[in-house]
């Protein structure tokens, strides 16, 4: 189509310059002749594009059916709303996945990047941090640093097993240790 396209241009400019027209007005008339070969070419793609449609197997068909309906940003904001007030749980959730400890401001970063009304950050952030499950490391007025009691409990355990494995006798000698450091040390120079 492009090609043909072309050809009518070339042929169209040399018709109205031999006609004698100003050079000014053939450059209008070919200009306006882009725009219209552009906007068929165009609406030819989108043509094909639809037309290649391609009929998805059934068992993708049904996982589809499933997902829910699109949401306007309002609604997506709303449904958010309810999920962390039917379950505070996933803010800690998310907020303690990169570090095991947080403050209320992270909490608020993490509301706000979802949701835009400041009255519904502000109670649903009262409500994560007033959780049971959320255990204050320091009393820092402003900022209190705070973590959950899975992640104390999960370092509780982590320290006792690092004491059981300090006590546990090691068949590794000092010499060993040394020639191992000692090899590091040189790989790394």
């Amino acid at each position: 189509m492009r090609a043909a396209n072309e050809q009518q241009l070339r042929k169209r400019r040399s018709a109205l310059l031999a006609d004698g027209l100003d050079p000014a007005d053939v450059d209008e008339q070919i200009a306006n002749l882009r725009v219209r070969h552009t906007l068929e070419e165009t609406q030819a793609r989108e043509r094909k594009q639809f037309s290649a449609f391609i009929q998805l197997p059934t068992t993708l068909q049904a996982r589809l059916e499933d997902l829910p309906a699109f949401q306007n940003a309002e609604r997506s904001e709303q449904a958010i709303v309810e999920r962390v007030d039917a379950d505070p749980q996933i803010v800690l959730t998310s907020v303690t996945a990169q570090s095991s400890t947080f403050t209320r401001e992270d909490v608020d970063q993490w509301l706000a990047a979802r949701i835009s009304d400041p009255e519904a950050i502000e109670r649903l952030g009262d409500r994560v941090v007033s959780l049971k499950s959320v255990h204050v490391l320091s009393v820092d007025p402003m900022h209190p640093l705070m973590t959950t009691t899975e992640i104390v409990s999960l370092e509780d355990a982590l320290e006792a097993d690092a004491k059981t494995l300090a006590a546990t006798p090691s068949r590794i000698g000092a010499f060993e240790v040394h020639h191992a450091i000692r090899t590091y040390e040189q790989q790394e120079a």
